[in-house]
C-alpha cells in the first residue's frame, strides 16, 4: 500500500512555484514578452483586455476595435505604464 505524506502535495508546488507564477502573470500581460506587442498582430502595442471575452489576452487599440464593434457592450480594459 502506497502511503503519502499530507504535505507532499505542497511540496511539489514549491518546488514549481516560480514557473506557476510566471505562467498566471503572462496570462494577465506581466511578462516582458508580453507587455509590448499584440498576440493577434504581431504590431501594435498591447494594452486592452476585454472582461467579458472568453480569451484573457491583451490587444492592441486596432484588434480590440474590430474584435468589438459587434459586440459593444463588452467591457473593456486599459493596461496603464507604471515606471
Amino acid at each position: 500500500m502506497l502511503i503519502v505524506k499530507q504535505d507532499e502535495p505542497l511540496r511539489v508546488w514549491v518546488a514549481r512555484a516560480k514557473e506557476y507564477l510566471l505562467e498566471f502573470m503572462s496570462q494577465y500581460g506581466c511578462t516582458e514578452e508580453a507587455r509590448n506587442m499584440c498576440p493577434c498582430c504581431s504590431g501594435g502595442e498591447a494594452l486592452y483586455r476585454c472582461s467579458d471575452c472568453v480569451t484573457n489576452s491583451l490587444l492592441c487599440e486596432s484588434c480590440t476595435i474590430s474584435r468589438h464593434t459587434d459586440i459593444p457592450l463588452h467591457r473593456l480594459k486599459v493596461r496603464v505604464h507604471v515606471n
